[in-house]
């Protein structure tokens, strides 16, 4: 996950107030439509001819809304003997694979490169770290295209599963809460909550024998998986998320279909990103690393917590907790 943090304001929806029962709507959950992300495979060769296997997608993300939405994806891998992978930035395997996406062979070297920095300049085959620092937004109507690369992946597999956050707001407002609120029956600082949507893509090795590399993919399924937080505005939605850090039953707390108990690192990620947004607090966490190295990770939090709970104050105008001077 990039390490850049977007303001807030980016990702909290802000409310239009209607006539009649003087009830406030929710201006539009953001979202943005997703294309692509068939696994492929490939070999890098470096100058030294050093030759590196990875595993690439390239996909398509369009803001097909009529406000901008803030771009903060996230793209992991993992295979069906459970390791997770994260794309890392290979500029020499990335200027191969756009060469041999586009057939760009015949092109001279000074003009391939600048071939992909054209192409690059208009949103196409950008990596996420690229989209960090020079895109944190999508304006109406616009696109951009990805590609991530995951080297070493293993491959003595049967199944590839790629999961992208970021399509859907984090933040979702909840009609019910907010209706109770106004009946008096709960307090008003409900109606906002943290419920991330993680799109899940799966594909099957299609050869006789389970390694992926020159191996066709076949594509099995789409799907949401969804998981609610808690109130923004709610202490215990701050310690749920700082007891998922710290959980190896990630999977227990968070209650997940049996199908789905894998995606503890995926979850993760993105509770540690909505704990740097909901408190300015970033605690570190790394999909890439195991579960040992990011064993600090989740003792911070804790640490942290422990000795701050209690002083937090939630300041509305910020949509943050803090603690006061």
């Amino acid at each position: 996950m990039a390490r850049r943090i977007w303001p807030f304001a980016w990702v909290i929806p802000f409310l239009l107030v209607c006539g009649g029962d003087g009830f406030a709507e929710l201006k539009k959950r953001w979202r943005l439509e997703f294309e692509g992300g068939e696994p492929r495979t490939f070999t890098y060769a470096d100058p030294a001819d050093n030759r590196t296997n990875l595993v690439y997608v390239i996909f398509k993300v369009t803001n097909k809304m009529d406000q901008d939405c803030p771009l903060m994806l996230d793209v992991t891998l993992r295979t069906n003997r459970g390791k997770f992978y994260r794309p890392r930035p290979m500029p020499g395997a990335e200027e191969q694979i756009v060469c041999q996406e586009l057939k760009l062979g015949g092109y001279s070297v000074a003009e391939r490169k600048e071939r992909i920095a054209e192409l690059k300049e208009a949103g196409r085959y950008v990596t996420l770290y690229e989209v960090a620092l020079k895109k944190p937004v999508l304006k109406p109507g616009e696109s951009i295209e990805v590609l991530a690369c995951f080297p070493n992946v293993t491959y003595n597999i049967d199944e590839l599963y790629i999961y992208v956050s970021g399509l859907v707001d984090v933040v979702k407002y909840n009609y019910v809460a907010a209706r109770a609120a106004l009946r008096g029956e709960k307090a008003a600082d409900s109606i906002y909550e943290y419920e991330n949507n993680v799109l899940m893509l799966t594909y099957k090795i299609t050869a006789a024998e389970s390694y992926v590399q020159f191996n066709p993919m076949e594509f099995v399924e789409r799907k949401w998986l969804i998981m609610n937080f808690g109130p923004i505005a709610d202490k215990e939605t701050v310690k749920r998320l700082v007891d998922i850090l710290d959980d190896a039953a990630v999977d227990v707390t968070l209650n997940v279909k049996e199908e789905e108990k894998n995606i503890g690192q995926v979850i993760k990620g993105t509770v540690n990103l909505i704990l740097r947004l909901l408190t300015n607090q970033d605690f570190g966490y790394d999909a890439s690393k195991s579960a040992e190295e990011n064993e600090m990770v989740g003792k911070n939090a804790k640490e942290w917590w422990a000795l701050n709970y209690k002083k937090l104050v939630f300041d509305e105008k910020k949509n943050v907790f803090h603690v006061p001077e």
